[in-house]
């Protein structure tokens, strides 16, 4: 499949990982079965709608991460910076 079904199945990889999940509780937890966790993880398929609403409910973050990975503390930090220098809002560090 393409490169952005390659990414969105590292991230959901990386987050099922970092939320000490196995693809069983995953699958279980998405009401899906487990070949089609492999599926998304590997790029080979892709997840409705509603499966990206409910993974990002389980992990806590924003759908767009599943598209765009999570934002490093220096990368928000750098934005933030940057939005304050050319708009003149009141910003604070990422924590």
């Amino acid at each position: 499949m393409s490169q952005l079904s390659n990414l969105v199945g590292e991230n959901i990889r990386s987050y099922r990982r970092e939320n000490e999940m196995t693809q069983v509780e995953l699958a279980e937890a998405l009401g899906v079965n487990t070949m089609t966790i492999k599926r998304w993880e590997n790029g080979k398929n892709w997840p409705g709608d509603l499966s990206f609403e409910a993974m990002a409910e389980v992990f806590g973050v924003p759908v767009q991460e599943f598209f765009l990975g999570p934002m490093s503390k220096k990368d928000l930090n750098r934005v933030l910076a940057r939005l304050h220098s050319e708009w003149g809002t009141s910003s604070s560090r990422a924590r």
